[in-house]
């Protein structure tokens, strides 16, 4: 293992105290010791079930440090803690150590609840000079940072506000990563290009390739190109995965002009919408994609920008130009030639906008510090290695796919396989076999397409397969495995957020339907929150008030990668904030012992039901499986919406169905029975079921939840 300098910060208490680091290894004790007043003031504690590595366990044997070993399962917490006391009394820090990278397990970090010990967290941060080694808590590092946290006082649930300390300590830690603040993106990206030339984007409509060296080619000249023409400080691409995509989306960064890509599904008031709140008078687009899209309702000719044509014309005079440039001149040149500034790392980079119907979209600047945290993030997680390949063939109009299929292969160097049609499952599953595809990201409906049409061996090299988006159903997850035998890797992603905030592999963390606490069943675990990422579980109805982690409430991010301030919202006055940076995800979840992220549903798609909450999705799913609906089924059948009740107080639950084309009495009480027979609660039984033609989603297929809302209010003539 390498290590360079390290440094602390944080206070620690001057009486001794129980000391939870949430990572170790040779480098961290021995600053440990240096920290906490010398070897003689230290006691070490080592569980038997998850000892630290060899290395440690040697260190501890040369140097005889002081400490104990114990089996918490066997000897029991209390014999535990009275074994910390006792050394606490002879003037000793008690440091416990564990082999898990990711913090002490939940089953041994809660020993001292209750108990009359406190305890000081210890974030170890672990960071390196280059982008492609990441922030993790393993390997090689060039800086090592232990942040002592404020002292977690004895009482209840104290493991919980322990693993609560680290993930805030490793939010702050994410944010003072030298890369943050030592290099801008579109630098960052220049370089990578020049250090790896014949890198190559691979076409999978012609299996046509482009190297690196004439990618960044391409780019300085349409860069040049949008400096002349364009007098906006935004620019609309409206582009499907591809060479063409990258190259604007380069040449926009290049040349200080934020891309909005824009969502080509959109309906026409939501493009308009996004048009007007972005400012964006120019579009870039390409001959071809406009007559595959008849349908969008497509711009004014003069406003168009056709990249292939530009491009044609542009080569017959400078490619070879700058194909020399890129060849044989620096960084320093071209950076200089290209007029890069190095900007504010808040400054706006990209802008995005929120899933939500109509005029409810909000803009999400995307920053460079957003998406270089968010980078050095993936990195820890789902980096391709040297030789591994990286498919691009979901539309860059989601945050994730534009990180994880283009920025994040272009800074490492890896190649690029892109393809135009993401449903294209038959295609896509020979282009992931033909070029060893080692990581992609995708929806829920398009991967389900992609592992119907693959086998066993086409998908053999694949490592990370992402689903964003939408929770991922269960019948997937099994789909998977039976025709392709992958593990698909769920991520819980937000629009306000350059990187996923959760990943969890479905091979290792499955999804559960247990009572929980306020009878919330079925939650969705979604594994550990990725390094970077705060979360703080608040209550639903007192909203200034925090909750312990277990309990289920309003789920509250914090970290680098998080929108500061939506479009046209100075940060000042950012309704996204509290406390100065916690975002509001509008979702209720918890977290269990492990730190495992729990979400059960969006706050609006719940309804408080004779006291007891009523998770709209997972009712649905229960509906489903009552009326014979297949949830594949690419038209949505059946939506629950809670209405306010005709009686004056609270709320009933209504099901708009296509099943039904008339409505009887006794169906009603069939799906109650249903409920109670599955072991639901009747609670979770509709109230009233309304016939309708079609349920309306939005162009992310996503139920357009506010508009069935007011549809059932206004046939049932109840005012929302």
């Amino acid at each position: 293992m390498k290590h360079g300098t390290s440094e602390t910060s944080g206070s620690i208490p001057s009486a001794p105290t129980l000391v939870l680091p949430d990572c170790v290894d040779v480098a961290v004790v021995q600053a440990l010791e240096q920290a906490l007043g010398g070897r003689e003031h230290v006691a070490w504690m080592v569980d038997n079930s998850r000892r630290p590595v060899a290395e440690v366990m040697q260190y501890l044997s040369d140097t005889r440090a002081a400490g104990f070993m114990t089996d918490l399962q066997r000897s029991g917490a209390a014999a535990v803690v009275e074994q910390v006391r006792q050394f606490l009394l002879n003037g000793r820090h008690v440091v416990f150590l564990s082999s898990d990278g990711s913090g002490i397990p939940g089953r041994l970090l809660n020993f001292a609840d209750d108990s009359t010990l406190s305890a000081l967290p210890v974030c170890v941060s672990m960071f390196n000079d280059t982008l492609a080694d990441g922030m993790g808590k393993n390997g090689k590092y060039s800086h090592l940072r232990l942040r002592f946290m404020p002292v977690q006082a004895a009482g209840a649930a104290l493991g919980a506000r322990v693993r609560g300390a680290w993930s805030e300590g490793s939010a702050d830690a994410l944010s003072e990563h030298p890369l943050l603040h030592d290099v801008s993106l579109p630098h960052a990206l220049l370089e990578s290009l020049l250090q790896h030339p014949n890198a190559m984007i691979i076409d999978g409509v012609n299996d046509s390739q482009l190297s690196y060296k004439r990618l960044l080619a391409f780019s300085i000249m349409f860069c040049r190109y949008l400096r002349k023409h364009v007098s906006g400080k935004r620019i609309g691409i409206i582009l499907p995965p591809g060479k063409l995509s990258i190259i604007a989306n380069l040449a926009c960064i290049f040349a200080g002009i934020s891309p909005v890509n824009i969502n080509y599904t959109a309906t026409p008031e939501e493009f308009r919408h996004h048009v007007a709140q972005a400012g964006v008078e120019r579009f870039i687009t390409e001959d071809r994609f406009i007559h595959k899209q008849q349908q969008f309702s497509w711009p004014s000719q003069r406003d168009l920008i056709y990249i292939e044509r530009v491009l044609t014309e542009l080569s017959n005079n400078r490619q070879r130009l700058w194909d020399l440039v890129v060849r044989w001149a620096g960084k320093k040149f071209i950076a200089a030639r290209l007029g890069l500034e190095q900007k504010s790392p808040d400054s706006e980079l990209m802008l995005y906008f929120t899933e939500a119907s109509g005029t409810a979209s909000k803009g999400v600047p995307f920053s460079q510090r957003m998406l270089m945290s968010a980078a050095l993030q993936l990195c820890g997680s789902v980096q391709p290695e040297r030789g591994q390949r990286v498919l691009s063939a979901s539309p860059l109009y989601r945050a994730e796919n534009m990180l994880a299929g283009v920025i994040l292969p272009l800074l490492l160097g890896r190649d690029i396989i892109t393809y135009p049609t993401p449903g294209a499952g038959k295609r896509i599953s020979e282009l992931i076999h033909n070029y060893g595809v080692a990581l992609a990201v995708t929806s829920p409906s398009c991967a389900r397409a992609w592992v119907r049409n693959g086998t066993p061996e086409q998908y053999a090299g694949m490592r990370h397969l992402l689903i964003t988006g939408e929770r991922m159903p269960d019948d997937l997850v099994q789909l998977a495995r039976e025709t392709v035998q992958l593990h698909l890797c769920e991520c819980y992603s937000l629009p306000e957020s350059a990187a996923p905030i959760t990943m969890a592999a479905t091979g290792a963390v499955t999804h559960i339907g247990t009572a929980l606490p306020e009878d919330i069943a079925g939650a969705t675990n979604l594994g550990t929150p990725m390094p970077g990422v705060a979360v703080r579980i608040m209550d639903l109805e007192q909203k200034d008030r925090v909750l312990p982690p277990s309990k289920p409430g309003v789920v509250w991010l914090r970290g680098p990668a998080m929108v500061q301030h939506y479009l046209h919202e100075a940060p000042e006055d950012s309704t996204t904030a509290r406390s100065g940076r916690w975002f509001c995800t509008g979702n209720v979840g918890s977290l269990d012992d492990e730190g495992m992220l729990n979400i059960y549903g969006s706050m609006h798609r719940f309804s408080k039901i004779d006291g007891e909450l009523v998770p709209h999705e997972r009712a649905e799913e229960l509906l489903c499986r009552l009326l014979g609906v297949d949830p594949a089924d690419e038209l949505r059948r059946l939506a629950l919406v809670g209405v306010p009740s005709p009686k004056g107080k609270g709320e009933i639950l209504v099901l708009l169905s296509t099943v039904h084309k008339v409505v009887r009495p006794h169906d009603v009480i069939t799906l109650r029975y249903g409920m109670l027979n599955a072991r639901y609660p009747a609670a979770w039984a509709p109230d009233r079921i309304l016939a309708v033609p079609s349920i309306p989603v939005l162009s992310n297929g996503k139920l357009d939840y506010e508009y069935c809302r007011r549809g059932a209010c206004r046939m049932l003539g109840i005012k929302c």
